[in-house]
């Protein structure tokens, strides 16, 4: 499978530069603040708190070689807490844990945020700004979990610093973040836990364009450009999904070895009309460095499509990213949908994997939803073919 690019040294000169500029553009803006000292605001301040549980009751079956998981399973999927502090409307200090089945806890989200009339700034840990279903809380999303070229292409939460303005109609989110503490797309996996170690401070650098467009009353048309360019140091990626079909473990899994540097380009599109939503994102991943790296890259995209009853998607116009469902009526609002993706990964041997996801996703009241999922994956691979199957009902409660 071959989706987008095949021009990878004019790809990867064009992101350094554009998002080098971006870089420029932001810091630039940051440093042109200034703040009369001699007319104080009254200060006015909130405080909020809230969190997330859902849990999963999933059957698998026809598990691929020794990393898949046969049989039922209950699973404690997310448990999140959230604690946020607003400051007039111009700062805002959030703060959100984690907590997992095993007892672990870790710290998610710890940000300050600063807003002007022309741009927002923030720095910590936070999500990096990449693809319009990768930036949809898991707490709205359609699907349980991303398509398959989402959860390989997300670096999920790192610490750096992000400007979000608009030029017009065209919304620009970017940052610099340390690479790969989170998550083990573009990390160090062989050193991932060594203070120190070879390449332990790289940096990534991303760059999103989107542009909303209301054509008409109960419409809306995203269309959406993305660009990452992440360091790596010489060390390995570990390219790696569920498909949604496995619990604690990979669907797919490979590791690339030798990578000083990986660039990703991407497009985003979605149409909104009235209860009919069509949704679908494209990426290209290119890896330098060792010939091995040279001669691996990574084509995917997916296709969604929803029907909402009694109810609407809510698209965020400011964060480019869909929120929570809107209830029209009285009665409970049903969610009915379909997904496919793939991606196709180029190397020695070469592999192809795709998933098809179905469901049903009811609304009870404002913080209850109970949702339904079929999977299918499939991995092709020389001589190799195998497919996988699940049905996860979910259960999500907000406060």
């Amino acid at each position: 499978m071959s989706f987008l690019f095949d021009t990878k040294n004019i790809l990867s000169h064009f992101l350094t530069k554009l998002l080098k500029v971006s870089m420029f553009i932001s810091a630039s803006f940051s440093y042109a603040v200034e703040i009369d000292l001699s007319t104080p605001k009254p200060v006015s301040s909130s405080l909020k708190a809230g969190g997330l549980l859902q849990l999963d009751l999933a059957r698998y079956d026809e598990a691929w070689g020794d990393s898949g998981t046969k049989g039922s399973d209950l699973t404690l999927r997310r448990m999140r807490f959230y604690v946020q502090y607003n400051v007039h409307d111009d700062y805002r200090i959030r703060l959100q844990a984690r907590l997992y089945d095993n007892g672990d806890a870790k710290i998610e989200d710890a940000y300050l945020q600063y807003s002007m009339p022309w741009l927002e700034l923030y720095h910590g840990k936070m999500l990096e700004p990449i693809g319009l279903e990768n930036l949809t809380s898991p707490k709205w999303m359609v699907a349980n979990e991303l398509s398959l070229i989402s959860d390989i292409i997300s670096p999920g939460r790192n610490v750096g610093v992000q400007g979000r303005t608009n030029f017009g109609p065209v919304h620009m989110q970017s940052g610099i973040f340390r690479n790969g503490r989170e998550r083990v797309f573009g990390d160090n996996a062989s050193s991932r836990e060594t203070t120190g170690a070879k390449g332990d401070f790289n940096l990534a650098y991303v760059l999103r364009l989107f542009i909303p467009y209301k054509f008409y009353e109960g419409g809306l048309l995203h269309l959406g450009l993305d660009a990452m360019q992440r360091e790596v140091g010489g060390e390995e990626v570990l390219l790696r999904t569920s498909a949604n079909v496995v619990a604690d473990s990979y669907f797919f899994a490979k590791t690339v070895g030798g990578v000083d540097a990986s660039s990703t380009l991407g497009a985003e599109v979605s149409v909104l009309w009235n209860s009919l939503s069509l949704q679908g994102e494209a990426y290209s991943v290119r890896f330098e460095g060792s010939q091995t790296a040279d001669e691996t890259w990574v084509d995917g995209a997916y296709i969604l499509a929803t029907w909402n009853f009694s109810s609407h998607r809510n698209y965020l116009r400011n964060e480019g990213a869909f929120g929570q469902t809107v209830a029209e009526s009285t009665a409970i609002p049903v969610e009915l949908f379909g997904r496919w993706s793939g991606a196709g990964i180029k190397s020695a041997i070469n592999t192809d994997i795709e998933e098809w996801t179905a469901g049903a996703t009811a609304y009870f009241k404002k913080h209850v939803k109970v949702s339904l999922n079929f999977t299918r994956a499939e991995r092709r691979t020389a001589g190799d073919h195998s497919e996988n199957y699940a049905l996860v009902i979910r259960t999500q409660s907000t406060f």
